[in-house]
């Protein structure tokens, strides 16, 4: 009988020991600090960049959006010709369609000029 006791004693030491181990592991795992602390650019700075970069192509004359408030979607090729594409009846960047398409179009473009250009998107589909 005394064999037995042990055997569970044994058997509830080794479950508290094991217990332990893990949740020291896994508490080291999930409070351990990063070695390099990652620095985190705020939505504020990145909106003052995007306009700030806006502004500057625009000065230079590359960056020429077809709607109200310039879109971003261009940014990435370095300037904006969606005015100009509208006036050609190409379609304009994906940004400026859905702008375009919520009421947001540059005023001085027309309705004949806007729907030359999205019939375009029309056939593309």
């Amino acid at each position: 009988m005394k064999g037995n006791l042990d055997l569970r004693s044994l058997d509830l030491k080794s479950f508290i020991g094991g217990f332990l181990v893990a949740l020291l592991v896994f508490g080291a795992f999930f409070l351990a600090k990063p070695q390099q602390e990652v620095s985190v650019v705020s939505t504020t700075s990145y909106l003052e960049i995007r306009d700030a970069l806006k502004a500057k192509l625009m000065e230079e004359g590359k960056y020429r959006c077809c709607i109200k408030e310039p879109c971003s979607y261009c940014l990435e090729e370095g300037g904006c010709d969606c005015i100009d594409k509208i006036m050609e009846g190409r379609a304009p960047c994906g940004e400026c369609i859905g702008e375009i398409l919520e009421g947001n179009a540059n005023p001085y473009l027309s309705d004949e000029q806007i729907s030359r250009a999205l019939s375009e998107v029309k056939e593309e589909m």
